[in-house]
């Protein structure tokens, strides 16, 4: 550690996988949520990169809506400002990260990191867990909210051959959103944001899951086997192209073979 008040602390991040510590609990489908938590660390890095991107979108939009309000009175004029506020709060850039457009942007670098296997890991997310997809927060916009973001981002990556399966569930949710979500998340915001976050990802010269898919979607590579995004993409590919019972042995396979090719190098 540092000696002297001139030296700057070092920072240590940590990733925490909920489950137990043993070879057996490991879950590959659930690492490519490690790309949205590294996004964060590489934008606390660069912190100016994505506000500037964002920033002139958010505040076109809220110009365009208080001009529309000018010539409202009353109650009307009240909520429409009230409606204004709420957008600032949560999606205004903050230091912290804790707000919609920040965690939009995460989610569209690690897709773009990902690819399909990121699009895995969302949708098992949302079909397993027992969430309210509407719920409201100052930090996470709505999972509700994020699948439009993310079905968005999937349209300009190219993605849209392996998005169905999150649209059809987007879709059988869409009836139930609440009119409140329905103001605080307009489409040009959600927009903005991931192509905010595109923008950041070429700054950041990010490479794109399909620099380490060169055989195509997974496929693996004869006499190899990558660490990384690679091995996500494979672990996508098999469990979309199996029953259950066949992924998981193939999953122990692999992971006890890294394990021991790792051990063998120690």
């Amino acid at each position: 550690l540092p000696t002297d008040d001139s030296q700057r602390v070092p920072i240590v991040r940590v990733f925490h996988f909920p489950g137990q510590d043993s070879l057996e609990d490991i879950d590959l489908l659930a690492y490519p949520w490690l790309a949205h938590e590294v996004a964060h660390c590489l934008l606390f890095l660069h912190s100016t990169f994505f506000p500037s991107q964002f920033m002139p979108r958010l505040e076109c939009t809220l110009r365009s809506l208080s001009l529309k309000g000018i010539a409202d009175r009353g109650q009307a004029r009240t909520v429409a400002r009230a409606g204004i506020e709420d957008l600032k709060r949560y999606w205004t850039p903050s230091h912290d990260q804790g707000n919609w457009a920040h965690e939009i942007a995460m989610d569209t670098i690690a897709l773009s990191a990902c690819g399909p296997a990121y699009l895995g890991a969302f949708l098992d997310q949302v079909e397993r867990a027992n969430l309210d997809l509407f719920q409201v927060s100052t930090v996470h916009p709505p999972y509700s909210v994020r699948m439009l973001a993310i079905l968005h981002a999937c349209t300009l990556l190219k993605l849209d051959e392996y998005a169905n399966p999150l649209r059809d569930f987007s879709s059988s949710v869409a009836q139930q959103y609440p009119n409140k979500l329905i103001r605080l998340a307009p489409d040009e915001l959600i927009a903005a944001a991931v192509e905010a976050g595109l923008a950041v990802c070429d700054a950041l010269d990010i490479r794109s899951w399909r620099h380490f898919d060169p055989p195509g979607l997974g496929a693996p590579i004869p006499g190899t086997r990558e660490l990384g995004t690679s091995l996500l993409l494979e672990a996508w590919r098999v469990r979309s192209q199996v029953d259950e019972e066949s992924y998981s042995k193939w999953e122990r396979e692999v992971v006890s073979s890294i394990a021991a090719e790792l051990a063998a190098i120690q």
